[in-house]
């Protein structure tokens, strides 16, 4: 889809606060608070109830569609009319990536079913975040969900829901660029501390992940490989709870972001 380049200023946008709302101050590391080792990137806990495993779900992304590749970089104006919807990783990208003039919809806990209903302060309105997106029709659109939604048993329904995000964005500008970005690895001991949370249903969430991009005509970003290392984990000293992200890891999550756009005719 053609990029839009109108350099306007981004809406104000904060979360109202509610339940599982309690954004990172800008002095603490976003989720430090939580205890992976028994509740791991669960801001807002595991299902209580997860949906049935649906027969023939994808397990690897398709060979015909592949991520977006390398580009030349571009600068921080490249954002000004972006919408950042996520997690409290994001959160950490919003406090330490050094952005500014960007709009961010982001909070502890938010997930495909909440960032339905959660809402946010948008240009003096209580939206929720797919609402938000009739409101400020972006240019751009970088998702970053999943982390708590790896307890699920249907990555189909997380799909579903996914995708009524990128059909909200859509419909409110034809023209906007859809990025889905792939969910962060987590850490060798917290891959070891036998919960849901772990790289094997990261990788299985992110192959639907790009199976779903692809069925949307939308773009992909591998920003898992700018932060993992060789084994494909967070590196020890990447983060400090096995979840999220030093503030140096999401200078290297920008950088990724910036080294891998589209034009307006990949679009």
């Amino acid at each position: 889809r053609a990029a839009r380049e109108t350099q306007r200023p981004a809406a104000s946008a904060r979360p109202t606060a509610g339940p599982q709302e309690t954004p990172a101050a800008p002095s603490e590391t976003p989720g430090a608070e939580e205890e992976p080792a028994t509740s791991p990137g669960a801001e807002a806990g595991e299902p209580e109830t997860a949906p049935e495993e649906d027969a023939g779900e994808a397990e690897s992304g398709p060979e015909a569609f592949a991520p977006v590749p390398q580009s030349e970089a571009v600068g921080d104006e490249y954002f000004k009319d972006a919408v950042f919807i996520g997690n409290s990783r994001t959160q950490g990208l919003r406090l330490y990536s050094g952005l500014k003039d960007t709009t961010w919809l982001c909070s502890v806990g938010l997930n495909v079913e909440t960032v339905y209903t959660d809402r946010f302060s948008v240009n003096g309105k209580e939206l929720s975040a797919v609402d938000a997106l009739a409101e400020l029709a972006p240019g751009k659109l970088y998702i970053m969900l999943g982390l708590n939604e790896l307890g699920w048993k249907s990555t189909d329904l997380f799909a579903e829901k996914y995708g009524g995000i990128i059909d909200a964005a859509l419909a409110a500008n034809p023209d906007c660029v859809v990025y889905v970005q792939s969910i962060l690895p987590v850490s060798a001991g917290q891959d070891a501390a036998g919960t849901w949370c772990n790289n094997s249903n990261v990788n299985k969430f992110n192959s639907r992940l790009m199976l779903l991009a692809e069925e949307k005509g939308v773009n992909y970003l591998n920003v898992a490989s700018a932060v993992a290392g060789e084994d494909g984990r967070l590196p020890g000293g990447s983060t400090p709870d096995g979840i999220h992200l030093t503030p140096n890891c999401c200078v290297d999550w920008l950088n990724y972001l910036k080294t891998h756009t589209v034009t307006e005719d990949e679009a």
